[in-house]
């Protein structure tokens, strides 16, 4: 994965991020774009790219995280929330639903048809 320069880069709270910004809102992400969170993330991501919505993560979208994990799947105001993936450093994988960022088995149901 290729970044660019620094220079195509600008500083928001949780690190660098380069993509589109709300028109008018003062270098707030929303559209599409990535970032690279500051080492000290206390959730331990390295960094998103996909869709923003006002400065949060939103829609489509993957996080990398430190340890190696990977996430891919839906978000909504900046948490795992829907359909997602995540890959494993240690090779497992889990897909299903997520829930405010708690994985969830995706449960079948006969008449709904999920």
């Amino acid at each position: 994965m290729q970044f660019g320069t620094l220079a195509d880069f600008v500083l928001v709270e949780d690190g660098l991020y380069k993509g589109d910004l709300r028109r008018g809102g003062g270098g707030i992400p929303h559209g599409s774009g990535t970032l690279i969170y500051f080492t000290d993330d206390s959730k331990g991501r390295y960094n998103y790219s996909g869709d923003w919505r006002d400065g949060s993560r939103h829609g489509l979208g993957a996080t990398a995280f430190r340890n190696g994990d990977l996430y891919r799947g839906r978000y909504s105001d900046g948490l795992e929330n829907g359909r997602g993936k995540i890959f494993y450093s240690n090779g497992d994988t889990f897909e299903g639903a997520f829930y405010i960022s708690i994985a969830t088995k995706l449960m079948r149901h006969p008449v709904l048809k999920i």
